[in-house]
């Protein structure tokens, strides 16, 4: 609820911003990722050992849960040529900004999801190869549990069980966690997903996903936000479980 609260601090550009002056003093980009994540860990241990019960919980939840700050820029979005940016925002709140951190307080505890919130800020550098890296691995788990929910969704929305991921399912897993999620949100709303990637060539491409009936239009964006808010309402409900659970 804190992060909720607090909707207008955007992470991603205060850690762009810390990323940007660091870059500016140390200009070993492989030096500088090895810092950032003995940092993140040492910010991790610092907050384990000072800091317990409610007031942890709460300065946790401020620095992880992230989704708000992605269906203001969402909703706010008038342009038709800006719809099809939206999907992977709003996926990527749902995934790495709710789903991850709070799998890894389930798993690890507090510190494990501060950890991963660092490391996923980090990652829209792409200078940050290592990072990039790490935070591809830490999301797998993650996006497949998304994967499930809006697999279900479609199954009931549409009566249907096919999904065509071109082929591209298990190397999506690993390589491009959040893009099978993106595809699943496009057959949801009956709409087509445009991926753009570069070739072994250095050549640029697109591909297409989806099952194409309509243009995005503004009630697509605000259905995948109702839709992105009940998946990560039956996530809370679920992890909070697990962690009582682990409380006996």
């Amino acid at each position: 609820m804190l992060s909720i609260l607090l909707w207008r601090f955007n992470r991603q550009i205060f850690f762009r911003n810390i990323d940007l002056k660091l870059r500016g003093i140390i200009r070993d980009t492989n030096l500088l990722q090895s810092l950032y994540l003995i940092f993140g860990i040492l910010i991790c241990l610092i907050v384990e050992l000072n800091f317990k019960g409610q007031i942890y919980n709460g300065i946790t939840a401020f620095l992880v849960l992230d989704i708000s700050n992605s269906e203001r820029e969402n909703l706010s979005l008038k342009e038709k040529a800006d719809f099809y940016n939206t999907i992977s925002k709003i996926t990527r709140a749902i995934v790495c900004g709710f789903t991850a951190p709070l799998f890894y307080i389930v798993l690890l505890g507090n510190y494990a999801a501060i950890l991963y919130m660092i490391i996923y800020n980090l990652s829209f550098n792409k200078d940050n190869k290592i990072v990039i890296k790490v935070w591809k691995i830490l999301t797998i788990i993650p996006s497949m549990l998304m994967q499930g929910f809006l697999y279900f969704i479609y199954i009931i929305r549409h009566k249907d069980f096919k999904v065509d991921f071109k082929g591209d399912y298990l190397s999506n897993i690993f390589s491009k966690p959040l893009l099978n999620v993106n595809i699943l949100a496009a057959y949801i709303e009956s709409v087509n997903f445009y991926y753009y990637f570069e070739g072994k060539n250095k050549k640029d491409y697109i591909k297409s996903y989806g099952r194409y009936k309509k243009d995005i239009e503004y009630v697509h964006i605000k259905d995948y936000i109702g839709v992105a808010y009940t998946v990560c309402m039956i996530n809370f409900i679920g992890f909070f479980y697990l962690l009582l659970l682990n409380s006996n």
